[in-house]
């Protein structure tokens, strides 16, 4: 018996090395019965497994996830036929079978064989969509899938048994892979059912009529991956219709009402909106753009995304009339905003390797929550808001939580946690270029008046903005670089003009890194508190170049410190101010300079100096030359090691600092004259000259 056995193993195993299985699925195959036929593709040459086949059936629930391009050894063959796990009953209580592969859509409906060339090219012939959001639901989708090789013309409207044409609607009613091409006049519906559906635009023109109040492609509201795929070198067109008004209609180009979204792909895609109030892209939850170039022209935003906004590694060029790109949480009622406001990902914006550009009558980029940019040296962000820097800079005078900017109470006493108290402002045309807003909960009065509650964050990280790399180009009417939380930057090139502040934060402000360099503003750099430990960097201020204030609570300590990095300050206000206050309550202010290296020429009026600071200023190890042009510039003694200086210079004269070697340690030429001077070396022996 033992003998008989062994011969027939042999005999099996010939057959699968040998031949060629038919991966023809039955109609009437059973869940109960997953090795009676095989779904094996296999050639003498080829060792390969491919779930490429698809087969609708009515009477079994079979569900198999693979890759295309699977190669298994002969052991690994014979362990998948030997074990049952190869094919497992679907969960779906449908009855309809799903074989689900790699997005390639060479594979066809009305055939179950996929040749072995057609697998190993089937990653070149369509971008992938793998980047998409996974919906924990999809994979126990038992909807048939479509991979159709064929592309539906719109302008012939080619028939298809997952299309339907309408009355100036095209539907896509099946889950599967779809390529689109052509012209049409009208919408795209991408329908609510079940199973993940992948759209690729291969040089469409898609625009509604002018009764229309609906977006170029809807994608209904549904749990599943959505895909939009711009295939590589095409180009394409979405127009809505002066119809689309957002009162009454979708007020969207494409819009993903109740689902997330993915577009991919390395084509370009062209979006114009035409009907009153539309952003161009309007998703409800996630949005991930991941390689096409983007050109958008809006009438509202314009991308909009309600919770988790990705751009990676794509080229976008928007021009709108409210903010350009943004996340959106848009509570209901207090409930929801508590919530949105504890939960970290809730508006989240993430920015990596990407070009953009942006011209906006609003904000640039906008976050509810967090906002990061891992962006490269090569990737340029540029931005220009309201018009951009107005000739004559006055300024919002608007501190740290002082105003409009008040991020709710005292955040957790000296900000150790999260305040439980909310600040009520009245919302007011922005013109930021980078913004971390904060949730917010906005009602309108009987007056039409529009207020806004902001909710404390309710995570340590206080709506943080994170920038760690890039180069930046930004033309802001109002502040350059906003949060209601920390700023930290650590690498990139940000150069600056800016209506208002250049970088504003209402809790910290970190410069770790990069190169900032404000050519034009009111306030150069503002936070509670400002740690500058690394990089570059130039500021220019009408007011103050550096402020560390907290409005009227002068139970708030603001501290301005240098461990490290060059700074270079020319304010016509006070050069580094601790502790101004508002409303004539000043808060404890500290100016700490205690390493690095630091060049300061404040004002050359009364009333400001080159160091302010109400409680004191010490030198502590910093190489610091600080010249004054006034001579009301002490409210309190310095301490540590520094030399002070009374003699008046001229402007454009250089100051050079040599240690006792002779080696240059500071080299600065001032930009306006000035009557003292501060010098604090940590070389020994040194000497300065004035030329």
């Amino acid at each position: 018996m033992k003998k008989f056995l062994t011969i027939m193993l042999a005999v099996i195993l010939f057959t699968f090395v040998g031949c060629t299985v038919d991966t023809t699925v039955p109609q009437n195959s059973k869940a109960s019965q997953p090795n009676s036929q095989s779904v094996l593709n296999t050639t003498s040459s080829q060792e390969q497994i491919s779930s490429e086949s698809i087969q609708e059936n009515n009477s079994s629930s079979l569900e198999i996830i693979s890759s295309s391009n699977q190669t298994n050894s002969l052991s690994e063959i014979v362990s998948l036929i030997e074990s049952s796990s190869s094919i497992k009953p679907s969960s779906s209580s449908s009855s309809n079978s799903t074989i689900i592969s790699s997005s390639n859509p060479s594979s066809t409906a009305s055939s179950s064989k996929v040749s072995s060339s057609e697998i190993s090219n089937s990653s070149s012939k369509e971008p992938s969509s793998s980047s998409s959001f996974k919906s924990s639901s999809s994979a126990s989708s038992s909807s048939s899938v479509y991979q159709d090789p064929s592309v539906i013309n719109l302008t012939t409207q080619t028939e298809h048994s997952a299309i339907t044409y309408g009355a100036n609607v095209v539907t896509v009613t099946k889950a599967g892979t779809y390529t689109f091409t052509g012209n049409y006049s009208g919408y795209m519906l991408i329908n609510g059912v079940e199973g993940d559906i992948t759209i690729i635009l291969d040089g469409v023109n898609i625009q509604t009529t002018q009764d229309q109040s609906t977006p170029a492609i809807l994608f209904e509201a549904n749990s599943y991956n959505r895909t939009l795929t711009i295939k590589d070198g095409s180009t394409n067109y979405l127009a809505d219709s002066v119809g689309d008004i957002a009162l009454v209609g979708d007020g969207a180009v494409i819009n993903a009402k109740k689902s997330s979204l993915t577009i991919n792909g390395g084509g370009s895609l062209e979006l114009k909106a035409n009907g009153e109030d539309t952003t161009c892209i309007k998703i409800k939850e996630n949005l991930t753009i991941n390689g096409p170039t983007i050109s958008i022209n809006a009438t509202n935003c314009g991308i909009k995304a309600g919770k988790t906004l990705q751009l990676l590694n794509s080229n976008l060029s928007v021009t709108c009339t409210n903010d350009g790109i943004k996340t959106d949480n848009s509570p209901a009622d207090s409930t929801e905003a508590t919530t949105l406001a504890s939960t970290e990902t809730a508006g989240y914006l993430y920015i990596k390797n990407s070009n953009i550009t942006i011209t906006s009558d609003d904000n640039g980029i906008t976050a509810n929550n967090k906002m990061v940019i891992d962006n490269t040296d090569s990737n340029t962000i540029s931005i220009t808001t309201n018009g951009g820097t107005p000739e004559t800079i006055t300024g919002s005078n608007d501190m740290p939580g002082s105003g409009s900017n008040r991020p709710g109470g005292n955040w957790g006493g000296n900000f150790g946690g999260s305040s439980s108290s909310s600040t009520t402002t009245t919302s007011t045309t922005n013109g930021k270029a980078l913004l971390v807003c904060g949730t917010k909960l906005s009602t309108t009065d009987s007056n039409g008046t529009v207020t806004e509650t902001l909710y404390p964050c309710g995570f340590a990280d206080y709506y943080p903005m994170i920038i760690n790399g890039g180069k930046f180009e930004i033309n802001s009417n109002d502040d350059a670089i906003h949060s209601h939380g920390d700023i930290t930057i650590t690498g990139g090139t940000l150069n600056v003009t800016s209506g208002d502040d250049g970088v504003h934060a209402e809790h910290n402000a970190y410069l770790k890194g990069g190169s900032l360099n404000v050519t034009k503003s009111y306030e150069a750099l503002e936070g509670t508190n400002i740690y500058i430990s690394g990089g570059n960097h130039t500021l220019y201020a009408t007011d103050d170049g550096i402020n560390a204030a907290y409005g009227d609570d002068s139970s708030v300590t603001c501290t301005v410190e240098f461990t490290g990095g060059t700074t270079l300050v020319n304010a016509d206000g006070d050069g580094l101010d601790a502790g101004g206050g508002d409303m004539g309550q000043e808060n404890k202010g500290y100016i700490k300079l205690n390493g690095g290296t630091i060049y300061v020429c404040g004002t050359t009026s009364g009333g400001n100096g080159a160091l302010d600071a109400s409680t004191s200023v010490s030198f502590g190890g910093a190489n610091a030359i600080i010249m004054a042009g006034s001579s009301a510039m002490e409210d309190s003694t310095p301490s540590g090691s520094y030399q002070k200086y009374t003699t008046s210079y001229s402007a454009g004269k250089t100051i050079t600092v040599k240690d006792s070697s002779g080696n240059v340690v500071m080299q600065v030429t001032n930009p306006k004259s000035f009557g003292k001077m501060w010098i604090s070396c940590s070389s020994s022996g040194w000497t300065y000259t004035v030329s």
